[in-house]
């Protein structure tokens, strides 16, 4: 909901993200287990939905023609400073401030006291288009915060050594899991349910087709494993782009890789939690991620994780999962291969995936944010910890 100056909660989030995106999802459900714990809060939303849609419709229909890389930049500044005349209006007179987005830190800074949540420092260490750049600008703010949450510890180590932030003034928080969604569950009902074929084999990937996810890198895995595995299938969660179609097409793999689209936290049902459920391994070989969700949702379904050994993602699974070199598709075929055909493996897996992901959970998340509140303003809420 959109807050108005009448109302007294002491604490306000500020969020641009769609409630369906990563950041979204946390904003949400921060809130949610914050207000849980007893701390009155409440949430300042920019929607645009005018803007989204305007955004979704150049990057998903019209990335082939000429004209796509113009109407992108001139969408994603009619983004930015959109955003940025909305939060110019934030409420005022709160006790403190979360921006839960650190691209906002320049619209927000004058709120105050503020503290900034930092979920991944692309715009410094691999920006990918003209508005990472200007989101670099206003992410440098946060060195004015009064407390910056980092979502893990390896994010945390970049943040200090690409802004001028103070170390005693960076917080490690680690992201929540929804266990009442991500909970394992009976894998034939699952498929059924989301209409996936009974006998396959099924691999899941979920998440953009971005660089850094090594979507190539995965398909040529994938070809590999179906040598040994006739019946498997790709689950694909996320968008389609022209790059990995045309791979898909040469490695001669267009019955066997499926995409699901819209998928989320958000949309009144379980289809989200259900994908693990039906998949037999995540595949997760991303060479960049502050966090890593995937792993830990599967994790929390009883999905066994084969994932990258690189950034955050070997602080999230622990030894709860296999972890590979992401850049080797031999390494990340075997990997699957062992998951798929030994059984005891696969299974101790699954059972330290799920002892893993219960050390993480959105009222821990509250719990600890509400900790670092206290050290902004001494007293407010109640205490951080039972």
């Amino acid at each position: 909901m959109s807050a108005s100056d009448t109302v007294t909660h002491p604490v306000l989030l500020l969020s641009n993200r769609p409630l369906e995106s990563g950041m979204g999802v946390y904003a949400a459900m921060l809130e949610k287990a914050l207000a849980d714990l007893g701390v009155q809060c409440d949430s300042y939303h920019w929607e645009g939905p005018l803007v989204e849609r305007m955004y979704a419709l150049v990057w998903r229909r019209l990335r082939r023609t000429p004209l796509w890389l113009p109407l992108i930049y001139a969408n994603l500044a009619m983004r930015l400073v959109s955003q940025a005349l909305f939060f110019r209006r934030v409420p005022k007179g709160r006790e403190l401030y979360h921006v839960t987005n650190a691209a906002l830190a320049r619209a927000a800074r004058n709120r105050r006291p503020w503290v900034v949540t930092v979920h991944d420092m692309i715009p410094f260490l691999n920006p990918r288009h003209t508005s990472d750049r200007l989101i670099k600008r206003s992410m440098n703010d946060i060195r004015m915060a009064d407390a910056v949450i980092c979502i893990s510890e390896e994010l945390r180590k970049e943040v200090l050594a690409h802004t001028n932030v103070q170390p005693k003034k960076a917080f490690v928080v680690h992201n929540g899991v929804n266990h009442r969604l991500f909970r394992p569950r009976d894998k034939q009902e699952a498929r059924r349910a989301l209409g996936l074929p009974a006998e396959a084999t099924i691999v899941l990937h979920i998440g953009s087709e971005e660089m850094r996810k090594n979507v190539p890198i995965l398909l040529k895995a994938f070809h590999r494993l179906v040598a040994s595995e006739p019946n498997a299938l790709l689950l694909r969660v996320g968008e389609a782009t022209p790059e990995p179609a045309a791979l898909i097409r040469s490695l001669g793999l267009g019955d066997r890789v499926r995409y699901l689209h819209g998928l989320t936290q958000t949309a009144g049902s379980d289809a989200v939690g259900l994908v693990y459920n039906a998949s037999d391994v995540l595949a997760f070989p991303s060479a960049y991620e502050p966090f890593g969700l995937p792993p830990l949702e599967a994790m929390a379904s009883g999905c066994p994780v084969v994932a990258s050994n690189l950034s955050a993602i070997p602080e999230v699974v622990g030894d709860a999962g296999a972890l590979v070199d992401p850049d080797n598709a031999l390494a990340l075929a075997d990997a699957l291969s062992k998951v798929l055909s030994e059984e005891s493996y696969r299974n101790d897996l699954v059972a330290k995936g799920i002892v893993r992901a219960a050390e993480f959970s959105w009222e821990r998340c509250a719990r600890e944010t509400l900790a670092v509140y206290q050290q902004v303003v001494p007293g407010l809420g109640p205490l951080a910890t039972p």
